[in-house]
């Protein structure tokens, strides 16, 4: 008896091996998505953007804050240039106005920028030529020219 049937034998992939290659395919693109939008390198995905006037001698309002909304004082960076020279840092609370309940500047927050070290008492915002505000882990910052 003869039958036409053609007899084929098929190998496939063995079921240990379709389950190590799913999840090293699913690990790959969870890895690829947190980079893409995770904090690598201490970047956020956002810049930060905010308008910054000045309102008495040395007291500087923040007008508008986007991306984020809002930042803990500890996370405010502060930059003032005057004549030749520069300080850099972060304001303790009595040097801020206008925070919320966790301590956060935002639309409407106050900061002084004698606060910083380094920054003489007596400076003015005739002598001020630039302030700096930047957020860590956020790219970018603001300045403002008094």
């Amino acid at each position: 008896m003869n039958d036409n049937r053609l007899i084929r034998r098929e190998e496939a992939v063995s079921p240990v091996i379709a389950t190590i290659l799913m999840v090293a395919i699913t690990v790959v693109l969870a890895a690829t998505l947190y980079m893409m939008v995770g904090d690598i390198g201490g970047e956020g995905v956002a810049s930060l953007t905010a308008r910054i006037s000045h309102d008495e001698d040395t007291w500087f309002q923040i007008d508008s804050m986007s991306s984020p909304n809002r930042a803990h004082i500890d996370d405010v960076e502060i930059t003032v240039r005057w004549n030749n020279e520069e300080a850099t840092g972060y304001l303790e609370k009595e040097f801020w106005r206008g925070l919320n309940v966790d301590d956060e500047a935002r639309a409407g927050s106050r900061f002084n920028v004698t606060g910083l070290s380094g920054v003489p008492e007596d400076l003015t915002v005739d002598n001020i030529l630039e302030i700096q505000f930047r957020i860590d882990g956020y790219s970018g910052f603001e300045s403002v020219t008094p």
